[in-house]
């Protein structure tokens, strides 16, 4: 039934990643084990981001891989009428995470490695972008899964390729994506800036790129 009108729906208080509680002895009993206890845990980029030692207010998590995680930290509870972040308790009371995903990075990279051909990895992709000059490349917006969920939140949002001509070769459009990863991470923590006051070096972590 819906609540009447005027009335708010109530949600349980949201706890603390480290609260335990023990096995209840039937689920116990089920499973034929001692009553161990079962912590409630945190989600993948809280993880990460504690991993990188990243739990001060103003500090920014960046941790990379098929997709790609930027995270702020902040004290207190920060919603945003633009709704370009998600808000995610951390691990530790009294800390919140202030997230963006960038939902295509490193397999976008393998993506496009692949499609160029040639025995190019991603790894040879990205130095393969390195050769190039930055302002000969055309632009791409990096938006492939497709939708996107980092400072632009649209599930409509899709991937373009925009000025290419003739004279570009492989390394230009491998350049155009990197350059797209790069200023879409830029938008990103601007508003974590914005947001947080979070104007310091980020926490990097890369992780193994997916494979097609």
């Amino acid at each position: 039934m819906a609540d009447p009108p005027g009335r708010r729906p109530e949600l349980p208080p949201v706890r603390p990643s480290v609260t335990c509680r023990p096995l209840r002895a039937a689920a116990a009993a089920r499973l034929g084990c001692a009553s161990v206890p079962v912590v409630l845990g945190a989600a993948d980029s809280v993880l990460g981001a504690l991993g990188l030692g990243v739990r001060q207010p103003g500090q920014v998590a960046y941790i990379a891989g098929t997709s790609t995680v930027i995270l702020g930290i902040t004290d207190k509870l920060v919603l945003d009428p633009d709704h370009r972040f998600l808000v995610t308790p951390l691990a530790e009371p009294g800390r919140w995470g202030v997230e963006m995903d960038l939902l295509a990075t490193g397999s976008a990279i393998t993506w496009l490695a692949g499609l160029l051909g040639g025995g190019l990895d991603a790894a040879g992709l990205v130095e393969l972008a390195a050769g190039a000059d930055p302002a000969r490349a055309p632009v791409l917006l990096p938006y492939l899964t497709p939708g996107e969920q980092g400072a632009l939140w649209d599930p409509m949002l899709r991937g373009a390729i925009a000025g290419l001509h003739l004279g570009h070769g492989r390394e230009h459009l491998a350049r155009a994506l990197v350059n797209g990863i790069v200023l879409e991470s830029r938008r990103c923590l601007a508003v974590l800036d914005e947001t947080c006051g979070s104007g310091r070096a980020a926490s990097l972590s890369y992780g193994r790129c997916a494979s097609r």
